[in-house]
Parts: C-alpha cells; structure tokens; sequence
C-alpha cells in the first residue's frame, strides 16, 4: 500500500512538473527584443514623487527613452 502511495505520487509530481517546466527551446519572436529597454512599471522611484505604475513614472520613462 505505502509502495502504491509513493509511485502515484511520484507519477503526479513528475506531471505536475512537466506541466510548469519551461519550454527548452527558446522563441525566436524574442529576438525582437534584444537591445531594448523597458520600463513597464514606469521609470519609478519609491523613495519619491515616482511611485511605480504611476503617472509621473510613465513620465519619467518617456523622459528617459524608455
């Protein structure tokens, strides 16, 4: 019984791995982005007017080429 217990839940972790692993080959369409710089949270600053996701963060990542 405790033998049964553990293949199954050997079988389930080894799926539920496989599940979530990444793909092994990496996307060409990510070659896009090589070079570039981004700022997706905004050009933020905690310790600031900036907090991130905010308007004078998007701001200050258009001011800063981002």
């Amino acid at each position: 019984m405790l033998i049964n217990f553990i293949l199954l839940a050997s079988i389930l972790t080894a799926l539920y791995l496989l599940t979530i692993m990444p793909k092994l080959k990496p996307n060409p369409e990510i070659k896009k982005f090589d070079g570039w710089f981004y700022a997706h949270r905004g050009f933020h600053n905690n310790n600031s007017k900036r907090p991130e996701n905010s308007i004078p963060a998007f701001e200050a990542a258009v001011h800063n080429h981002y």
